[in-house]
């Protein structure tokens, strides 16, 4: 059933949606600053921008339930025709560049939609170009600079596999809440927001308008789109280093740390699965960076970038804008005297508070609309996020013993670069050097209080979140405070190949110290699903006629199946089908398929005649424990099987669709008009 080409060809259009949207299209229309911003910044400025945009338009549109593809196109091609107007009244341009965007914009203004969709398709080429010129000068630079080039790409390139190896290997999804995910996603296209309860939309947002653009199949964009995220995370280690660190061989090892440390606390099954906390980090430490570059160039504009990331992380998941809120602190912190001046201060507190309405506004028309939180998201904080505060917690934390290698380095590369930013601080005179000192000491502070957010129940201190979600956070973090630890040592005023030699000797042993191999694995993840049921949607959607056909299943499908088709729940079949039959039951639909586990998920044994004559299960909980519980499964599966064997057998309206020894679907062609009765005797 499964298909490589299929695999590659739907990673290929997630990723070509992902890239043009967000990052190649926005790049275009964005002017750069030729002093400050480099290559890394011309991916994740526009990255940010278009994201902010995109789901700010898509809550606007759902809230007046006009959102589809025509609208949205509409509302993003005013977007561009307002960001050329902007352009062209900037004070910053010089005349001649004025008067050629404002020909632009006037030039556009009286051609219309088709003046737009030329432009649109230059600006695509213009790109192409561009880049395959870059492309060559990259071959080059890559074999210059070793370290910054040919050799990272070894761990780097494993860290791109280990992240998208589950995703192109299975179709099903690593981790539950995907499924959840997916049918907002699917909800919020039919424009219907919060169905399930109020609970940050952006991350839904920017899937649903990769879908309503291109086309691209929102199950394929949920299987891929992680891995994208994890792998923007790794990059944005790599962007936070380029921006303070000269050595290059030093962002090497952060990055091939962060990749293969068998010892941090990352949950890189998290980092495989579409996530919208693994995704909103990814702009945690560009958000770091831009604040501490407001405070050394005054620039506004990168105020601006920091601020709608906190704006961004609102309103894809709060936990991220809780640490990237106190990572803003901080950095604030240690830029109090520039703080303290009275435009600084009204600016930083003005586009923070801006961020903080921006971010909270959809939630706060929600609930004045009268609609409820995410009842299962306010469970799951209540019961995770509990202060843990002892009474003697101050002497509990001094007596709280670290044995994870990873963490305890993480404690002393806090201590040393602390020590050694006071010593270059006073020592140098360069207010460059000075600037690199104070956020090398804000980030290590910053690293040392998640250090204490992830061992909260150890330390007995308050913290904010679950704490192994917190784990995510602090991984991301600490090698960072190992790179600028290593970067002071390259920054102590002695003989340089010392001064090289020492930092080369620390770098390997980190990461020897933080490399087990005998614990390293690619982890398989969780699963709620055969690989065969997940790869029966994409095949019957592909053969069968929209909304004309219906998969019962256990849950995973129902998610699956929203727009295209129906679901119907395997338990309810096996109730009203084989338990309590009443005098009819029909499926409305021509085409019928029943999913069926011949061996349960995670069970080794096939169902047998004696699992179907069990009493059917009963509930005391939620509904999924149906198909949680193994034993319940188990007589579900087989009682479902073994009738529709035996309904084969005496009437044959069914017909195998698919089989194999784990798994078996059955399928029913039919008049939907005038479908047959299952119970009819």
């Amino acid at each position: 059933m499964r298909s490589l080409f299929f695999d590659l060809f739907s990673l290929c259009k997630v990723l070509l949606a992902f890239s043009f949207l967000y990052i190649v299209i926005p790049s275009a229309l964005i002017r750069f600053d030729k002093d400050t911003d480099s290559w890394t910044d011309k991916i994740f400025i526009p990255l940010i921008h278009s994201n902010l945009i995109i789901i700010a338009l898509v809550h606007f549109l759902t809230l007046f339930k006009a959102y589809e593809t025509i609208s949205l196109t509409l509302a993003l091609i005013f977007v561009v025709f307002l960001v050329l107007r902007l352009r062209a009244s900037s004070a910053h341009m010089e005349p001649i560049e004025k008067e050629f965007v404002i020909a632009r914009v006037l030039d556009a203004s009286e051609k219309g939609s088709k003046y737009y969709l030329n432009k649109l398709l230059g600006i695509i080429l213009s790109a192409f170009r561009s880049l395959t010129k870059k492309f060559k000068y990259f071959l080059l630079y890559i074999i210059a600079v070793p370290f910054d080039g040919v050799l990272l790409l070894i761990p780097a390139g494993f860290g791109v596999y280990d992240r998208f190896v589950h995703s192109i290997k299975y179709c099903y999804y690593g981790y539950f809440d995907p499924y959840v995910h997916l049918a907002w996603v699917k909800f919020l296209g039919a424009n219907e927001i919060y169905k399930d309860g109020i609970y940050p939309y952006g991350y839904e947002a920017i899937i649903s308008a990769m879908n309503k653009l291109f086309y691209v199949d929102p199950s394929s964009i949920i299987r891929f789109i992680g891995p994208i995220a994890s792998c923007m995370i790794v990059f944005s280690i790599y962007f936070i280093l380029k921006k303070y660190v000269k050595n290059s061989f030093i962002t090497f090892v952060c990055v091939a740390v962060y990749i293969i440390s068998t010892e941090l606390p990352n949950n890189i099954i998290r980092q495989r699965a579409a996530l919208p906390q693994e995704y909103a980090s990814m702009f945690l430490l560009p958000g770091v960076y831009y604040l501490d570059l407001y405070f050394r160039t005054d620039k506004r504009k990168y105020l601006l970038i920091a601020a709608e990331i906190l704006a961004l992380s609102i309103l894809i998941h709060l936990y991220a804008a809780v640490f990237i809120a106190i990572a803003y602190a901080f950095v604030s912190l240690i830029h109090i005297r520039r703080l303290l001046n009275g435009k600084t201060f009204t600016a930083v507190a003005l586009h923070m508070f801006g961020a903080g309405f921006v971010g909270f506004l959809p939630i706060l028309v929600a609930l004045m609309c009268g609609m409820k939180f995410h009842t299962a998201s306010i469970e799951f904080i209540k019961k995770n996020v509990t202060p843990a505060q002892t009474a003697w917690w101050w002497g509990q934390m001094f007596q709280y013993n670290e044995e994870n290698s990873a963490l305890l380095l993480l404690i002393i590369c806090i201590v040393a670069t602390l020590v050694l930013c006071v010593f270059l601080y006073a020592l140098s005179d360069k207010r460059s050097v000075r600037d690199d000192m104070k956020i090398y000491a804000a980030v290590a502070i910053f690293g040392g209080f998640l250090y204490t957010q992830y061992r909260a129940p150890q330390l007995g201190v308050l913290y904010l979140i679950e704490y192994l979600r917190a784990g995510s956070f602090c991984a991301l973090v600490s090698v960072v405070v190992y790179g600028f630890f290593m970067s002071t040592v390259d920054r102590i005023p002695i003989n340089k190949i010392v001064r090289r030699a020492i930092v080369s000797v620390i770098g390997i042993y980190i990461i020897l110290l933080l490399f087990n191999v005998e614990n390293f694995k690619i982890e398989r993840g969780y699963q709620a699903e055969y690989d065969q049921a997940a790869m029966s949607y994409y095949k019957i959607k592909e053969e069968f006629p929209a909304l004309n056909w219906t998969i019962v299943s256990p849950v995973e499908q129902y998610s699956y199946s929203m727009g295209y088709g129906w679901h119907y729940n395997l338990w309810e079949f096996v109730a009203k089908a084989i338990e309590y039959p009443s005098d009819e039951f029909v499926f409305t639909t021509d085409y019928v398929f029943i999913l069926v586990e011949k061996i349960p998920l995670n069970a080794r044994k096939p169902v047998t005649i004696e699992d179907a004559q069990k009493p059917f299960p009963a509930i005391t909980g939620g509904l999924d424990e149906y198909y949680t519980n193994l034993q319940k499964r188990r007589v579900i599966e087989a009682k479902a099987y073994f009738w529709l064997e035996n309904y084969m057998a005496e009437k044959g309206d069914f017909t195998v669709y698919y089989e194999d020894e784990q798994f078996k679907i059955y399928m029913l062609k039919q008049d939907g008009m005038n479908p047959i009765n299952l119970v009819a005797r």
